[in-house]
């Protein structure tokens, strides 16, 4: 199905082969869902995920590689009838159900030119060490507030999956200030400002206990340190019966917080990302990209959103990769009159799209309101 929002321009930006591994004996299978920000000088700063793997392999065994104590890389080798790997990203036990990660994660710093698109430097990696984080950071985002670009990003390990903070001022040095929401959360992102005197987040907290369709929340913050007030802000299908659209049919098997929240005359421009449930033998469904926008005074009031995803896969390089079919946008930047998307694709590289601001606001319906 073709993009219903035009796109003005799309390029594949980076891809395994042009990020080195942490190694000599691992290779890097993907580069995606990358943190961008813009600085003051029109350049971007990106943290790209980083997925690597021992190029090393045992026949009858399934590698899944660590971080251990001192922050080194150990390397477990599974006994391959003991688990399934139907999902190319993981081993899963027959017995328990329990996941072990085939790659380990790391972020790295990527700068690019006033335009976007054009790498300057490859920094180094984010060195991050922490029990809840054995195998890696994962999906990170950036927003600026005031003079401090706040970082979060997923910790994995045997604990399950949390959200972290890291704070920088020059994307050299990080500050930890350790997991503000614990397992399961993640694709959490901020708010560029304090409403209403407080630091607001949305976040996706996930549990076993099902009792309806996956959905976003929000929180609020005195210090960006302890997280309260927590209500749900947009689930799956929630476009369907709002707007009269066909959300139910894209969106109805994972969504989450992709870009962090844009300031608008109209107010906060909120694009998320959201998968479809999975058809019969696939471990997921497609991924694709909705919009809502949020009062600017209270973002709990959702003003309006897609009637439908406004972007699906569609290049080559969204299609086929580590995971196929998925577009992850993370990240952002101003370009004139256009935005520029950040994302992962297919799990493997990192794309650039850019749309006109106003056709994006523009194809938001008003909630309750028929498309």
């Amino acid at each position: 199905m073709p993009d219903p929002l035009p796109r003005l321009e799309t390029r594949c930006l980076i891809r395994p082969a042009d990020l080195p591994p942490s190694r000599d004996d691992f290779e890097v299978v993907g580069t995606f869902n990358p943190a961008a920000v813009q600085l003051d000088d029109g350049s971007v700063v990106m943290l790209v995920r980083v997925a690597e793997r021992p190029t090393e392999t045992r026949d009858g065994f399934v590698a899944s590689p660590r971080y251990n104590d001192l922050g080194e890389i150990e390397i477990d080798w599974i006994d391959a009838d003991l688990v399934t790997t139907n999902d190319p990203r993981m081993a899963i036990f027959k017995d328990t159900g329990f996941k072990r990660l085939t790659f380990i994660n790391h972020l790295r710093v990527v700068r690019f030119a006033s335009d976007g698109v054009t790498i300057t430097k490859v920094g180094p990696i984010v060195d991050y060490r922490a029990d809840h984080a054995t195998f890696g950071l994962e999906d990170p985002r950036i927003t600026r507030i005031g003079s401090v670009y706040a970082v979060t990003a997923v910790g994995a390990s045997h604990h399950g999956v949390c959200t972290v903070l890291l704070t920088t001022t020059d994307f050299t040095h990080f500050d930890d200030l350790g997991i503000i929401f614990c397992r399961e959360n993640k694709d959490v992102v901020l708010f560029p400002e304090k409403i209403d005197g407080h630091y607001v987040a949305i976040h996706r907290p996930t549990g076993k206990f099902e009792v309806t369709q996956p959905e976003m929340w929000l929180a609020y913050s005195p210090d960006l340190h302890f997280w309260g007030d927590h209500q749900p802000l947009w689930g799956s299908g929630d476009g369907a019966a709002s707007v009269g659209g066909s959300s139910g049919s894209w969106d109805d098997g994972r969504i989450g917080g992709g870009v962090p929240p844009i300031r608008t005359e109209r107010g906060w421009l909120k694009i998320y990302h959201a998968s479809c449930k999975p058809g019969p033998g696939e471990p997921i469904g497609v991924y694709a990209a909705g919009a809502l926008l949020l009062d600017l005074d209270c973002p709990t009031r959702v003003l309006a959103a897609s009637p439908d995803a406004f972007m699906r896969p569609e290049e080559d390089f969204e299609k086929i990769g580590f995971v196929k079919a998925v577009v992850f946008p993370t990240g952002y930047a101003m370009q004139g009159d256009d935005i520029q998307l950040y994302y992962g694709a297919a799990d493997t590289n990192v794309g650039v799209v850019r749309y006109r601001l106003a056709d994006l606001l523009d194809s938001l319906v008003p909630v309750g309101t028929p498309a």
